[in-house]
């Protein structure tokens, strides 16, 4: 079974590349397949550059989001050699050691596992798992903008792996068998959400995710989203995405959605008189 690396790119060319020398050596990756979201003609004639015999490129012509991204590598990569390990990764993540991507395609090999992650270091954080939030969770963080109970404590990451709901979407691995299963992600979702509506759809093929907390990746957190999307587009992205994975995936109810469409203005407007995004 191939194991492919896919690195989804928009306008940074210097992550990618950094993350390409990374792991261009490791054994255990047989195809690196670079996926570039209409980056300006300069980032792409510099994408261009980056050549190996491991590496292919897809130039789409319009950036339809993450997980149009995706589907489109790992389709491609299904018609190319049918039975495959996807390893999915934003562009601004540095892995440590080829071992660690060694013991996370290990991890795939267990009975009815759908998604493996690793610990994820990120702005000075260690992100783990979270449990999909539910209307009445996405409404008080809109309220209050923090999230209450659908995190894991400490202690539940004490053995070698753990299982959760939810891992980041920044950085995973699924075989085609499972991508297959699920139908892929969700393309209607252009950023935000393809987390929770991912792991919606395991747990709804009766499949499990876990970390594995062994290992830890970094996740830079390029400014590419910064650069590319302003703090109210992002808003209105995040809203409308929000709003569809509680219409489509969490089954709310009408009278949910009413106060979950009241808590997007509440924060808005509380957006707008601080003028900060969180």
């Amino acid at each position: 079974m191939k194991i492919c690396y896919i690195i989804v790119n928009k306008n940074d060319y210097l992550s990618t590349k950094h993350l390409v020398d990374n792991i261009i050596d490791y054994k255990i990756i047989d195809h690196i397949l670079i996926i570039d979201n209409a980056s300006i003609q300069e980032e792409r004639r510099k994408i261009e550059s980056i050549t190996n015999e491991k590496i292919e490129k897809i130039f789409n012509g319009e950036d339809k989001g993450y997980s149009f991204a995706i589907n489109k590598g790992c389709n491609y990569l299904i018609d190319k050699y049918n039975d495959c390990i996807f390893i999915i990764s934003n562009s601004d993540i540095v892995i440590v050691s080829e071992s660690d991507i060694e013991k996370l395609v290990e991890d795939l090999s267990y009975e009815n596992i759908g998604l493996v992650g690793p610990q994820l270091l990120e702005r000075g954080k260690i992100l783990r798992g979270r449990k999909i939030p539910t209307p009445k969770q996405d409404i008080i963080s809109n309220l209050n903008m923090r999230y209450s109970n659908i995190e894991y404590p400490e202690e539940y990451y004490k053995d070698d792996t753990s299982f959760v709901e939810v891992i980041s979407s920044a950085f995973f691995l699924m075989t085609s068998k499972t991508f297959k299963l699920i139908d892929g992600l969700d393309s209607n979702v252009f950023l935000y959400y393809e987390d929770n509506i991912l792991a919606t759809k395991i747990k709804e093929n009766k499949l499990y995710t876990i970390i594995d907390n062994r290992v830890k990746v970094k996740h830079k957190f390029s400014s590419t989203i910064e650069k590319e999307i302003k703090d109210l587009k992002k808003f209105k992205i995040l809203s409308e995405s929000q709003m569809y994975f509680h219409e489509k995936y969490s089954k709310a109810s009408s009278f949910e959605l009413s106060l979950l469409k009241s808590s997007i203005k509440y924060r808005f407007i509380k957006y707008k008189t601080s003028k900060k995004f969180k």
